[in-house]
């Protein structure tokens, strides 16, 4: 069974939703329940942080940053994905692994379920997270501000997760990254932690 990171949008009522985000898909702003950016009221917010330190630097540089609701939510996610774990569910688990506290969170949860882990590190280079990025805007969940791919490369794969194979999607078909990705399941390499 495949879940996300992105199923977190499913969970969220769309009245939880940013001003900034609803702006962006072009719908009404007075169904919202926050009023003014930043009120506390929407479960996340698209942050600036194109004065922050980073490899890449530069503007426009967008961080998503979630308020105590939507903090929540991620933490039980990821929670009922380890429920699933405990119950012999095997997960396919596509994670965007922004910050060191949904890492932990993660990680405590692999560990508490016993499941073993098969990690896979997808990479891309920044002109073509940048060209997805640009290019997406599908009125629901896809359509964000710019700048989220260059923050999030320089902030993703900072933790200390050992990944078991890597694939370069900008590189490598599909198919020649499932391939590799197969390969090494046959090959039994994987961490038990």
């Amino acid at each position: 069974m495949r879940v996300a990171f992105d199923d977190l949008g499913a969970l969220i009522p769309d009245k939880l939703f940013p001003i900034s985000f609803v702006r962006l898909q072009g719908a009404d702003v007075s169904r919202l329940s926050s009023r003014v950016p930043f009120d506390g009221r929407a479960s996340w917010e698209y942050v600036d942080e194109s004065h922050a330190e980073g490899k890449h630097g530069g503007s426009p540089r967008m961080r998503l940053v979630f308020n105590s609701h939507g903090q929540r939510l991620l933490k039980g996610l990821q929670l009922s994905w380890g429920v699933h774990l405990q119950l012999g569910t095997h997960l396919i688990i596509d994670h965007f692994i922004q910050d060191a506290e949904w890492y932990e969170d993660l990680m405590e949860m692999l560990q508490r379920s016993g499941a073993r882990l098969f990690s896979v590190g997808v990479f891309c280079s920044l002109a073509e997270l940048e060209r997805r990025e640009s290019s997406r805007g599908d009125g629901k969940f896809e359509g964000r501000p710019l700048g989220l791919a260059r923050r999030s490369d320089e902030l993703c794969h900072t933790h200390p997760l050992v990944y078991d194979v890597t694939v370069q999607g900008d590189e490598e078909s599909t198919e020649q990254s499932v391939d590799r990705i197969v390969a090494a399941l046959k090959a039994g390499r994987h961490i038990t932690d």
